[in-house]
């Protein structure tokens, strides 16, 4: 689905419109559910449900609230949600819509000139975002003892150094260097993301902040 740095990106511009308290907490919530080894796990923590072979895989972002629904309150399960919306949106909008799975099927390099496409838009999104503050926020997250079900400790640890990692192997990549997605289609996703996982977020309800506390872009 989506990359780290896209996932960081969507929970930092939620963090930025609604009222949350602990945003390190968040952005650890909003790289979770990645932080899993293997297929198997992969589609526990990440609610799948259906097939990608009939079109019908979908992010049950849904059970995994109604599962929590009584922790709702904490920035990290709400982070959590924030995630599972953003790959939810990308199902949608970019993988069916690109016919990802039938392309991958037809040709198996398809799968890594996405991840090498990954890796070449994490420079461009850093730079375009503004993204030093998010580094700093996540840096300074507090992994707690325990966490939900679907996640080991010891795995997020990991996973949150490499994805602090992102910020600083970056390589300086233009646009045409990118061979499946574009940087057009890749912030439109960013922004479809993020207005859903609002819309998530205030059926919770939560508070919008003050339009002129808003901050980034």
């Amino acid at each position: 689905m989506g990359s780290r740095m896209m996932h960081l990106i969507i929970a930092g511009h939620v963090a930025e419109r609604m009222e949350i308290s602990d945003r390190p907490r968040f952005l650890l919530g909003g790289v979770a559910p990645d932080a899993v080894h293997g297929r198997e796990q992969k589609t526990k923590s990440h609610y799948y449900e259906g097939s990608v072979d009939d079109g019908t895989r979908r992010v049950n972002y849904e059970g995994f609230m109604q599962k929590y629904k009584e922790q709702m309150k904490d920035e990290f399960i709400l982070g959590y949600v924030v995630h599972l919306v953003g790959d939810a949106v990308w199902m949608k909008d970019i993988y069916f819509k690109k016919d990802l799975k039938n392309r991958i099927d037809a040709d198996p390099s398809v799968l890594e000139k996405w991840h090498a496409d990954f890796r070449k838009l994490n420079s461009m999104l850093v730079n375009q975002f503004y993204c030093a503050g998010l580094e700093q926020q996540l840096a300074s997250a507090e992994l707690p003892e325990t966490l939900i079900e679907e996640i080991e400790v010891n795995n997020l640890r990991k996973f949150t150094e490499e994805t602090l990692g992102d910020f600083h192997s970056t390589k300086l990549s233009s646009s045409r260097d990118l061979e499946i997605y574009s940087v057009a289609e890749i912030t439109g996703y960013i922004k479809s993301a993020t207005e859903q996982a609002i819309r998530v977020c205030l059926s919770l309800g939560m508070q919008e902040r003050q339009r002129s506390e808003h901050i980034g872009h």
